[in-house]
């Protein structure tokens, strides 16, 4: 059994204080770039309430060779994303059934060189999705965690033709994810994402655009991360992200040469819980982008489960996530009693 149950944090919505024209002419939807990190392939059962915050600034936006653009260019915004999961007890192909909501709200400042500054905020698009959860794997003995996830996002977001820089995307995307955590010994774990976005055409592009459709280009992300149990509430870490856009976007249903985006980020993070409430920071420093900014990001994620189920042979018994959780504080790193059920803690 695994010795401590994490929160889903299927965080697509995440990249939305980070979308911009810059150099490509179709700004890329937000996808999870380093929002899911430590213990991100545990889960359940139960709900988790979680609340997610994003700092961003870039002082430099690259070309599609990876070079500065010329002139004062950048980017920072804010962002904050309510998630709630819920993991059933409900098998599926040897696995639990689970659901998650997220409503983004984001601030942007865009700043390009020969064109007035540009600000916006509001809610961004709705993301939803069913996962499977499996959990008390082994991989070579050491106990493996993992969820597959099918991710809808609606474009419910604010978004305006005569804005050129909206908080909504005004298209519909559709996230296939794999997430997994693998406990290499008692203290040390490994953490990792593989996601694949596919969005659809915008028939009513910014004006500005002079367009009569554009479609971003589908795009690959990962997030990879591993950490040490330093103590049974505290974990210390490193964390990365990866994205690559796989086709060039297109403009008018035509491809539009040179507008692929890349951008790859690594830094520390931390995880601390008292068996109540969790919390995870993690800070990046980006790198070797293309047709991007390029700077850093701050995240912080609160996660408070609201009540967990336990499950018997017969029937699923529902206990109150506090007092529950009360007593798992010290099952971190096989710190625990025997014979507790699995719950929500990241």
């Amino acid at each position: 059994m695994q010795k401590i149950r994490t929160a889903t944090g299927a965080l697509m919505a995440l990249l939305i204080a980070r979308t911009a024209w810059a150099a490509s002419p179709i700004p890329q939807p937000p996808v999870d770039l380093g929002a899911t990190s430590f213990l991100d392939g545990e889960a359940g059962p139960g709900f988790l309430l979680e609340i997610i915050g994003n700092a961003y600034s870039a002082a430099l936006v690259t070309d599609a060779a990876g070079r500065p653009l010329p002139g004062n260019n950048g980017q920072s915004g804010d962002s904050l994303i309510l998630h709630t999961a819920y993991v059933s007890n409900v098998p599926v192909f040897g696995g639990h059934l689970g659901f998650e909501v997220l409503l983004p709200f984001a601030f942007i400042d865009l700043t390009v060189a020969g064109a007035p500054q540009m600000t916006q905020g509001g809610a961004g698009d709705v993301t939803v999705a069913p996962f499977v959860q499996w959990s008390g794997l082994h991989l070579f003995d050491r106990d493996f965690s993992m969820r597959i996830g099918l991710q809808g996002v609606v474009p419910a977001g604010s978004y305006s033709t005569g804005r050129s820089l909206n908080i909504g995307q005004d298209v519909w995307q559709i996230s296939p994810y794999y997430a997994f955590t693998w406990r290499t010994t008692q203290r040390w774990e490994i953490s990792g994402r593989l996601i694949y976005d596919w969005s659809s055409a915008n028939t009513s592009p910014p004006l500005v655009s002079g367009a009569l459709s554009v479609q971003p280009g589908d795009q690959f992300a990962t997030d990879l991360s591993a950490s040490y149990a330093v103590s049974e509430h505290w974990r210390l870490g490193v964390a990365s992200y990866m994205l690559q856009q796989l086709s060039d976007s297109k403009v008018n249903d035509l491809p539009i040469p040179g507008s692929k985006q890349r951008a790859f980020a690594l830094g520390p993070g931390a995880l601390w819980t008292d068996g109540r409430v969790t919390l995870i920071g993690n800070l990046y420093r980006e790198f070797a982008t293309e047709n991007r900014p390029e700077g850093f990001s701050g995240i912080v994620r609160m996660l408070c489960p609201l009540l967990m189920e336990r499950k018997i042979s017969k029937r699923p018994q529902r206990i109150h996530a506090c007092r529950f959780l009360a007593s798992m504080a010290a099952r971190t790193n096989q710190f625990e009693p025997e014979g507790m059920e699995e719950s929500w803690l990241n």
